[in-house]
């Protein structure tokens, strides 16, 4: 869930960076004249921005009203190996829990008492609430699907941006920019291409 909601940021603050740049190659002021290469121009960055807001707003949900779970901490036996006396599981309090894995953090790993065997975790579990609650488990594939479309919506969107920036490089610059502009896409393209498969 982490992932999609970093996800839902980065393609929020593209689509913001693509809506800035459809006031500069839009077609409307008095000096430019409109041709095919403006207009694939627009195309791209439009198309970008379509893809990059449809991928933020399925990460968004995907990240924050699909799933939400909530993370229990800190069992009776958890808290008696740490040296926390407690009545009943319900009286486990959550600043409680917090303070023990704070002392957790600064002291080195307790031995429960019984074996002698150190421990690592407070052995977490994590508990559906909110939408999807009925099912045993957790929606995992769902995620990993929505995950996957919006990896793909997003890398479909880099790829029509540069197509627009490369285009009103060409409509709009002298031609010596618009040269040099693809000289430099062109490069940046096959540096990827040489440092992935290297």
């Amino acid at each position: 869930m982490d992932r999609l909601q970093l996800i839902s940021v980065i393609t929020t603050f593209f689509a913001s960076t693509e809506a800035g740049l459809l006031q500069t190659t839009s077609p409307t002021s008095g000096n430019t004249t409109i041709t095919p290469t403006l207009n694939a121009a627009n195309a791209g960055i439009i198309g970008a921005l379509i893809l990059h807001s449809v991928a933020a707003i399925i990460s968004f949900l995907a990240s924050f009203v699909l799933v939400r779970y909530k993370l229990k901490e800190a069992k009776k036996e958890e808290l008696k190996a740490e040296g926390a006396i407690v009545a009943s599981p319900t009286s486990i309090k959550h600043r409680d829990v917090e303070k023990t894995a704070d002392h957790n953090r600064r002291q080195s790993p307790s031995r429960d008492s019984t074996t002698g065997e150190i421990i690592y975790s407070c052995n977490p579990r994590l508990e559906q609430v909110g939408l999807f609650s009925s099912s045993k488990q957790p929606p995992t594939q769902l995620l990993s699907r929505c995950h996957s479309l919006c990896i793909f919506l997003a890398a479909l969107g880099f790829i029509l941006a540069l197509m627009g920036i490369l285009c009103y490089a060409w409509a709009v610059q002298p031609l010596s920019v618009a040269v040099f502009s693809s000289g430099v896409l062109a490069l940046c393209l096959v540096s990827g291409a040489v440092f992935l498969k290297w």
